[in-house]
């Protein structure tokens, strides 16, 4: 197991690489158990990946990809240019996310798209 790193760079590249976990865990629909169990690993070792606490070696994030459906590079690309939401920040997309799912597709779909449009930018 890779323990948390001391260099401020690490820690901002761990808790970077830990949010995309966490991120395409939620997005797949999967728990922290679920993904766990997944991984034949106990689920506060997911915690501790997610939180940038400790480094997910190589193979592990290959096999995060691989669960969650995931191409490996999704967890290193544009490291550098990524910043991490706040935590009010995070908590209002997940809500905004979550009353998405409860609108009628007409209006949903539509929204969607426009984030999607804007995201790939």
């Amino acid at each position: 197991m890779v323990s948390y790193s001391k260099d401020p760079g690490q820690q901002t590249l761990c808790k970077k690489i830990g949010a995309r976990v966490k991120w395409a865990r939620e997005s797949a629909g999967f728990t922290q158990e679920r993904l766990a169990d997944a991984l034949h690993i106990r689920f506060q070792q997911v915690q501790k990946y997610e939180t940038g606490y400790n480094r997910v070696p190589a193979a592990q994030l290959s096999r995060i990809a691989q669960v969650l459906g995931k191409q490996i590079t999704f967890f290193y690309d544009d490291l550098q240019s990524v910043e991490l939401p706040d935590k009010k920040t995070d908590r209002a997309i997940r809500k905004a996310a979550a009353g998405l799912f409860e609108l009628p597709p007409n209006l949903s779909q539509p929204i969607a798209n426009l984030i999607l449009n804007l995201v790939a930018r």
